[in-house]
């Protein structure tokens, strides 16, 4: 397609891959085995900057201009060809006055979605209950957002003041650990040992199991 890409994600088991375009070239699905195109510039109404698959691979979810938005993953009008398209889609309601951007991750069991949802708010949502919903604050802006391998945790990437916050999945999300300034940018290691805070020149490595 001409547009360029603005979000790209795999599949829980890693054979197949997703991504989103740029304005009217929509939804691109991979089968990555065998490289056929499954979902081929679908569009879906709106801009849509991150998109993510749901724990069983069976689902998307997108963040855009409209919302969040769960997308079921069903076969197309020939399913002879192989080819795949997006089902009706639900709209997750989000708490007043959201504004999404591409900042979010999704849980690794696949069932909990937290969001930016402003400049220093963010939400977590149950994925099986989406009306169950959580919000926290900073005092700056969030940069990025990063899931513990056992999601009991949650890394907060800040810019402005660029301390990485980590707080506990519970009611209140209470500071655990705060980190020196990095570059707004956090990941964890899968297998749980390493929390990853980015800065302009180096990668810090952090014990996430002193946490």
């Amino acid at each position: 397609h001409k547009g360029g890409i603005r979000a790209i994600a795999f599949s829980p088991d890693g054979r197949r891959l997703v991504h989103i375009a740029d304005g009217k070239d929509g939804v691109w699905l991979w089968d990555l085995a065998t490289g056929r195109l499954l979902i081929e510039g679908l569009g879906t109404g709106a801009q849509r900057e991150w998109v993510s698959f749901t724990g069983n691979g069976h689902q998307l979810i997108t963040l855009g201009q409209d919302g969040m938005i769960h997308w079921p993953i069903v076969p197309a009008d020939y399913p002879q060809n192989g080819r795949l398209t997006l089902g009706a889609p639900q709209r997750i309601p989000l708490p007043a006055g959201a504004r999404l951007t591409d900042i979010a991750c999704l849980s690794r069991d696949g069932s909990r979605l937290l969001a930016r949802i402003g400049a220093n708010r963010a939400v977590l949502i149950d994925l099986e209950a989406p009306e169950h919903q959580q919000t926290f604050e900073t005092e700056v802006e969030i940069g990025s957002l990063a899931f513990s391998h056992d999601d009991q945790f949650i890394a907060v990437g800040t810019r402005r003041d660029g301390n990485t916050r980590v707080l506990r999945v519970e009611p209140g999300f209470p500071l655990v650990k705060e980190l020196p300034p990095g570059d707004a940018n956090v990941a964890f290691s899968q297998n749980g040992v390493w929390l990853v805070n980015f800065t302009q020149d180096e990668c810090e490595f952090w014990d996430a199991r002193t946490f």
